[in-house]
């Protein structure tokens, strides 16, 4: 137990301090977010517990979150350079997303919608989330292969992109699910970036990003709705209802706020304020 009580120590010693700090404060604050939004919920009202259940539920996964992250400071990274685990654990994650299109959810009107999520032995999540991490281990382990120096060749990038964001964004766009297919963009432009890919590459990459939005626009009735909203709201007219209502509650609190707990935007005037929109009880 002491042994175990000194390398926990150890840890914390050695790891960087201001990190910690900074994860710790954005666990603590958005805590009392999560709390104060959840406890109003759907979710809330049918539980055993009440108020409590999204702030236990967070509770758990802040602990389970924990441990992970305490394991893995144990463990070398370097053990992460195995080309055949990268690519089990990348088609296993790519694997989960696909599944998503063919199941579906019903929402709170009862009717069948997009479905992100999979439960496996009565864990909930979404494996994109997953597929992420998959996808940055694999393109890391790829892209530095290449030798200090010396110029990734067109052939080792197309192989790497091929294999690792591609699946992943076309399969985000089945869903669809847009906002995570400009965040795997984004993060594969730095991935990029940082293993020294040329200039000349990085250019036509971020070049094609406009004609994928002009294509969207014009075959996605998702991505055209949005659009029409966003250009409609700057325009003085209706962002759609669930921005409105985040835009109510943020002037609803002006620059004081209107204390802890006291928002009013959480009794089901917006929905998923305990997720998605937790930034707009923050600032009311």
């Amino acid at each position: 137990m002491n042994r175990t009580l000194r390398g926990f120590a150890g840890t914390i010693e050695h790891a960087d301090r201001g990190l910690l700090l900074a994860a710790g404060m954005l666990i603590f604050l958005g805590s009392i977010v999560v709390f104060g939004a959840g406890s109003s919920t759907t979710l809330a009202s049918r539980s055993l517990i009440g108020p409590w259940y999204v702030i236990v539920r967070h509770a758990v996964m802040i602990g389970a979150g924990l441990v992970a992250m305490f394991a893995l400071m144990h463990f070398d990274y370097r053990r992460y350079r195995l080309p055949w685990a990268n690519l089990v654990v990348l088609g296993l994650a790519y694997g989960l997303v696909g599944l998503t299109l063919f199941t579906t959810r019903v929402d709170a009107s009862g009717q069948e919608t997009i479905n992100r999520w999979v439960t496996i032995a009565g864990f909930r999540f979404q494996p994109v989330e997953f597929a992420k991490i998959a996808m940055i281990v694999f393109l890391a382990e790829r892209l530095t292969r290449v030798r200090r120096g010396v110029k990734l060749q067109t052939r080792e990038l197309a192989v790497a992109l091929a294999l690792g964001p591609l699946p992943l964004l076309v399969l985000l766009a089945l869903q669809p699910n847009y906002g995570n297919v400009m965040v795997t963009v984004g993060v594969t432009l730095v991935i990029l970036f940082a293993t020294g890919t040329s200039e000349r590459w990085l250019l036509r990459l971020v070049g094609v990003a406009p004609v994928i939005a002009v294509l969207g626009y014009v075959f996605s009735y998702k991505v055209r709705l949005r659009a029409d909203q966003l250009l409609q709201g700057l325009k003085g007219g209706s962002f759609g209802y669930q921005v409105d209502q985040s835009l109510i509650g943020l002037g609803a609190g002006g620059l004081t706020g209107l204390g802890p707990g006291q928002s009013q935007n959480k009794f089901s005037f917006l929905p998923e304020s305990h997720t998605d929109f937790a930034f707009s009880v923050l600032g009311e």
